[in-house]
């Protein structure tokens, strides 16, 4: 049987946990605790509600829930998590991995979605789900709906509008 720390620690090197600090410090990432989504930005989604998630040290989350305009079955949940550091969003990324099914994603950058520093997302040809982090914000998106939505064109719209925040 195989200890949390040795599992976790696995999940870690199948992803390349070591290479994504390549990518931010945190030196270089703003926190974005102010950061709101726009959900204008996405004409396609209909705004049903948003939830806060449990916070404590430093984070703050909130889910929120869409559904595509003109089609009920068509759900869509985008969590935002606001961590205290590029690394407790690394951290964040890494225990959504660790409890997904499949047993590493590919990245993102692979399947050719442009969101985040950091990114990952299941196989097949609809992108039903995709994790990623930009700076010290971690997103998580879902299709939840009876009827799958692509979900890669949302992340790339979120990940600009993190984008410009952070140089805003």
């Amino acid at each position: 049987m195989v200890d949390n720390e040795t599992f976790r620690q696995n999940v870690k090197d199948r992803h390349g946990f070591d290479q994504w600090t390549v990518y931010a410090k945190s030196a270089d990432a703003p926190s974005l605790t102010d950061f709101t989504l726009d959900s204008d930005a996405f004409p396609e989604l209909v705004f049903e509600k948003r939830l806060p998630l449990p916070g404590g040290g430093g984070y703050r989350a909130h889910e929120d829930y869409f559904r595509m305009k003109d089609a009920k079955d068509e759900v869509v949940v985008i969590t935002i998590s606001h961590t205290p550091s590029v690394e407790a969003a690394h951290e964040g990324l890494v225990d959504i991995l660790t409890n997904c099914m499949a047993m590493n994603l590919r990245p993102a950058q692979e399947a050719g979605i442009n969101a985040g520093h950091v990114g990952f997302v299941g196989y097949g040809d609809t992108v039903k789900a995709i994790y990623f982090v930009r700076g010290s914000t971690l997103v998580r998106i879902d299709s939840i709906g009876r009827d799958p939505v692509d979900v890669s064109h949302i992340a790339e719209q979120i990940d600009d509008q993190l984008a410009s925040a952070s140089h805003g």
